[in-house]
């Protein structure tokens, strides 16, 4: 059941449940002034929300001013929105978490919607009763939009799955396909599914990307020394500048976008942990599959896949501003303003991206109706989301009447009760009487009402202006970003393709020229492949080891371009680290006498080495392999580069 504000104290009381402890989310929902009744369907929001949030009602006007005084700049309501105040919001104010959700066709949608994610943060739904739950299976049919997943169960009839319940702010279609057999529990109340399962575990991680295996991240958040990333919509990853690109010049932001889907090289550390990165990664390597969210699902990313931008609140503001009914004597804004600008009035202050502004005009245009302009006559600042008028409070007398009449008509109550009402009014009428006279006084006549009608005129005209302009620069911005995300993924292909050059490169043949063997040279190439490829905390668990260098592997290495050089190195040091039959993409094995599975392995007369062949490329003509020795003690001795038609140890 609804609540209703209806005293300036319930309103202050308001905020302190807002900023409180409490066990639910609070929805609070404002009247519109030009009608002062809810424009967003209060029974939509009720009904969505039935069981896991208190859903409060408030009128604009001097109500949710002395809320917004008592909350955090931009928190407040007004206006005919609503929004959904998650259960630690008093913890973390960030009006962020808390979107104003203005009048429109999906606003119930979208403040439900809220709901449902502060809920299911809280763990409500986790924690609902036993009885009220049930396990079921069922069939996934379709979507309805955006927002929910329909669901034939087995035995209990349709479901719905809310997005808002698995992973926001991803879309259903990443989580869930048609088709789709789920498994989870029942809501019978509302028949909302919940199929989330819990967050991966390391060990989990660690499976399902065996070591140097390359899957695909997402994202979220870039500044020029290091980005966030999500193998999980719930695990996240720091990646700092030198996992993205070892070229000092280079900052993150350039290589990466927020949105961004890239391919991530996944390193098991020797402390048990994971680390990522991303400027090694070759085009040609092959992808392990992202993680499915739920059991029997899809990968939850893919090559190109971009997340959705939300939609902003700035045409909902703009359509509330239109619904309003024209002030009575209200004149044109252009005609306003030049009233405003005769009289030398101030602009009105702003508030960022124009939320904080819009309270003070909505009801300022609210107060400009026939007997309300002379009272604004004289306003004072008070405290708030930025500096605007009050009220003189002569409702005050008038509602403390009304709860003397509610006494009255109170079981039990007789003459004393009806004597204190008419007293009350008595002192309503007075207080009225003596602000009238006041208003005079200060020449509040019809003159000046219609000054006041005019400047609410240009505030409101004012206030368009400015959300229109709002809602052309959030465009702008969704485009900008989209460009972005473009442009970061054509410069990370440009850089593969101008580091693979079709020769071998000069700076190659000049550190050649300064060593006197060609093993000595070898060593140092491999040397520094190590230094890139092993992180400085894995070193002293991951050294080179014994290796030999083979006398034909230096010539092998003379045909190959930089790039192929740079893979060879790496091959190289896998092979001596001992850790590349881990790699799932050198796809390591013993090279064989003949073609079938079954032939005998090719083995060294001279000490009983075995030959192990890997992969250096992928899917390319003529695709290099690496070719070593594994010793009978163990050891390695590297032996050749060769073509993907060389079989010859």
């Amino acid at each position: 059941m609804a609540e209703h504000v209806r005293t300036t104290a319930e309103a202050a009381a308001l905020a302190g449940r807002i900023l409180g402890a409490r066990d639910k989310p609070l929805v609070v929902l404002s009247t519109d002034p030009a009608t002062d009744g809810f424009v967003i369907d209060v029974h939509d929001v009720e009904s969505g929300t039935l069981g896991v949030a208190d859903l409060v009602l408030i009128h604009t006007g001097d109500l949710t001013r002395t809320l917004a005084a008592h909350l955090p700049d931009r928190a407040q309501v007004y206006g005919g929105a609503g929004r959904s105040y998650p259960v630690d919001f008093g913890a973390d104010p960030d009006w962020r978490r808390s979107p104003l959700r203005f009048p429109g066709p999906r606003a119930a949608t979208a403040l439900v919607g809220d709901v449902l994610t502060h809920a299911n943060a809280a763990q409500l739904f986790a924690r609902k009763p036993a009885s009220r739950r049930v396990a079921v299976t069922g069939v996934v049919q379709g979507f309805a939009g955006d927002e929910r997943a329909l669901v034939a169960t087995d035995g209990h009839g349709p479901a719905t799955i809310s997005r808002e319940l698995t992973y926001p702010p991803f879309p259903l279609d990443w989580v869930l396909h048609r088709g789709q057999r789920v498994a989870g529990m029942l809501d019978l109340d509302d028949h909302r599914l919940l199929v989330t399962e819990p967050e991966p575990e390391l060990a989990a991680l660690m499976a399902a990307f065996p070591h140097h295996s390359v899957t695909l991240a997402f994202v979220t958040k870039v500044t020029a020394a290091r980005a966030t990333v999500l193998l999980h919509p719930a695990v996240e990853f720091t990646v700092r500048r030198d996992d993205v690109s070892k070229n000092p010049l280079d900052t993150v932001d350039l290589l990466l976008a927020e949105g961004d889907v890239v391919a991530v090289r996944v390193l098991h550390l020797s402390d048990g942990t994971i680390h990522l990165s991303l400027y090694d990664v070759d085009d040609d390597e092959p992808i392990v599959a992202p993680l499915a969210l739920t059991t029997g699902g899809r990968p939850w990313l893919e090559a190109g896949r971009a997340l959705p931008p939300e939609d902003a609140d700035t045409h909902g503001e703009l359509a509330a501003l239109e619904r309003r009914a024209p002030v009575p004597g209200a004149v044109p804004a252009a005609a306003a303003r030049e009233v405003v600008a005769a009289e030398a009035v101030p602009p009105e202050p702003s508030a960022p991206e124009g939320e904080a502004a819009a309270a003070p005009a909505a009801e300022t245009a609210a107060g400009a109706a026939p007997g309300a302009g002379a009272a604004t006559a004289t306003s004072r600042p008070v405290p708030g989301p930025g500096m605007r008028p009050a009220m003189p409070h002569s409702g005050a007398a008038v509602e403390s009447a009304d709860e003397h009449v509610a006494a009255a008509e109170r079981p039990g109550a007789h003459g004393s009760a009806l004597r204190s009402t008419q007293r009350a009014l008595d002192t309503a009428r007075a207080e009225i009487s003596v602000l009238k006279a006041r208003l005079a006084e200060a020449g509040a006549d019809d003159s000046a009402a219609n000054r006041l009608r005019a400047r609410a005129t240009a505030a409101e005209a004012r206030l368009k202006d400015a959300l229109v302009g709002r809602a052309e620069l959030e465009l702008r911005v969704r485009e900008l970003k989209e460009q972005q995300r473009a442009s970061t993924q054509a410069l990370r292909s440009a850089r593969k393709a101008v580091a693979v050059p079709p020769t071998p490169s000069d700076d190659r043949a000049a550190r050649r020229s300064r060593w006197s063997t060609d093993e000595a040279w070898v060593r140092h190439e491999i040397y520094f492949a190590w230094v890139d490829r092993v992180e400085p905390a894995e070193r002293a668990d991951r050294p080179l080891g014994d290796y030999v260098v083979g006398p034909r592997f230096a010539d092998s290495l003379t045909a190959l371009d930089d790039g192929q050089f740079d893979k060879a190195m790496r091959a190289a040091v896998d092979a001596a680290t001992g850790r590349i039959r881990e790699i799932p993409g050198r796809e390591a094995h013993l090279l064989r006498t003949g073609d079938g599975a079954g032939d005998p392995p090719t083995v060294r007369a001279s000490d009983g080495a075995k030959c192990w062949r890997a992969y250096i490329e992928q899917r390319t003509a003529q695709a290099r392999r690496i070719h070593y020795w594994v010793l009978p003690g163990g050891g390695v001795e590297l032996s050749r580069i060769v073509t993907h038609d060389d079989v010859q140890p």
